[in-house]
């Protein structure tokens, strides 16, 4: 897709902006349609969540109906942690948060 910045009036051409228009007039016609795919986007699930979410079907369904920015944010979360007690006390601390579906930071909303 082609597009133009404009600061002023001066500076818009309206031969080539007339011209522009009438090539995506003939484009539309001629059936010319740019489409986007979107890839699935996956995230890495650490293998301490991955494995709490395996013992419970239900906790794992809750968690793939969040939205893909509050699973990266849980899992970046715990694999922030060092220490492996740490991430077990932050695993334990976002568990009921996934059961109800909120996210992380939804608290401070």
């Amino acid at each position: 897709m082609r597009h133009w910045n404009f600061n002023s009036i001066k500076e818009i051409d309206s031969k080539h902006v007339l011209e522009y228009m009438i090539e995506a007039i003939e484009n539309q016609k001629q059936g010319k349609v740019i489409t986007i795919e979107k890839s699935q986007k996956k995230v890495g699930i650490p293998k301490l969540l991955n494995d709490r979410l395996a013992q419970k079907n239900n906790l794992r369904a809750s968690f793939k109906t969040l939205s893909i920015s509050k699973q990266k944010k849980f899992c970046n979360y715990i694999l922030e942690a060092k220490q492996e007690k740490t991430k077990i006390r932050r695993l334990e601390k976002i568990l009921p948060m996934i059961e109800k579906g909120v996210g992380l930071n939804d608290v401070y909303r």
